[in-house]
């Protein structure tokens, strides 16, 4: 900026950042930092693998195996499903929202280019908890068709005050169109929003990437969240669309997709959330006689 003026300084750590890791050094094997993608890289690969086994094995448990073909996508859209900004989102906020005056509408945009959709807690997708319920979903869908999925909300949360919290994730693989400037043949969407969404009161959290950055990519997350009670609606289900949007170049073939839904509840509500959305599922899915 004209007429501005920056002071900078040396800062210097005690102790080293980055992640500890096994090094040849001086004196023979010590212990080094390392940062980067390389490490980043390392650490979601892990998460993934870890994920992998974990679809496995629910899938021979609930007897509904994801095929192969689907199981990278499912992966994917739960290593986005567990992702927050966090501390460190709140920080650059903080930043931005001093140094950037008249812009400071822009600060979800310019923390995405740093964070992303956050940093991935793999513990929040590797299982579910009494206050929390996790439902995965997949499939295939075609061009300019919708798929509407009707997930059952827990009947004690039926206009009950208390925190309550939605995440919604929808991550596909898509063709590429290498001539055109959007690369992408297909654009899926999902439909939460508004600024009461789901029957359950709730508004999208500020601290995550706008529209505009998820709109650029492969995967849709959005996390929305609230206290207030409401009355449910639709018979009591989350009633969820998933879109398919052709775009430069089109495309004819199915584009696979893996959805993500979790619900999750304060610990003063005392809900078992887990528990009643099971249940209600057990009710809808018939079980065929010996």
């Amino acid at each position: 900026m004209a007429g501005a003026s920056r002071s900078l300084r040396i800062a210097f750590r005690d102790a080293p950042t980055g992640l500890k890791a096994a090094a040849p050094g001086p004196r023979g094997s010590e212990t080094e930092h390392t940062a980067g993608t390389s490490a980043a890289t390392a650490l979601a690969t892990r998460a993934a693998l870890r994920l992998h086994a974990m679809l496995s094995r629910l899938g021979q448990d609930e007897g509904a195996p994801i095929p192969p073909s689907h199981l990278p996508v499912v992966v994917k859209a739960l290593l986005v499903h567990g992702s927050r900004w966090g501390t460190g989102g709140q920080r650059l906020k903080e930043i931005l929202d001093a140094d950037q005056g008249k812009h400071r509408t822009k600060w979800r945009e310019n923390i995405a280019r740093f964070l992303g959709h956050g940093v991935l807690d793999v513990t929040r997708v590797l299982g579910c908890t009494a206050e929390r319920a996790t439902l995965i979903g997949f499939g295939d869908i075609g061009p300019d068709e919708k798929l509407t999925y009707r997930v059952p909300l827990p009947p004690g949360l039926n206009g009950v005050r208390g925190f309550r919290a939605l995440t919604v994730t929808l991550a596909w693989l898509t063709p590429i169109q290498p001539g055109t400037a959007r690369y992408r043949a297909v654009a899926l969407s999902c439909n939460p929003g508004g600024d009461k969404a789901y029957s359950l009161a709730v508004k999208r959290v500020q601290e995550q990437p706008d529209h505009h950055a998820i709109e650029r990519g492969t995967v849709f997350h959005e996390r929305c969240d609230g206290d207030a009670a409401a009355p449910f609606v639709d018979g009591g289900d989350l009633v969820l669309d998933v879109v398919c949007r052709p775009l430069a170049g089109g495309c004819n073939e199915p584009i696979p997709f893996g959805l993500a839904v979790s619900l999750e509840v304060g610990q003063e509500v005392g809900i078992d959330v887990y528990a009643q959305v099971r249940q209600q599922l057990a009710v809808r899915i018939p079980i065929a006689a010996p």
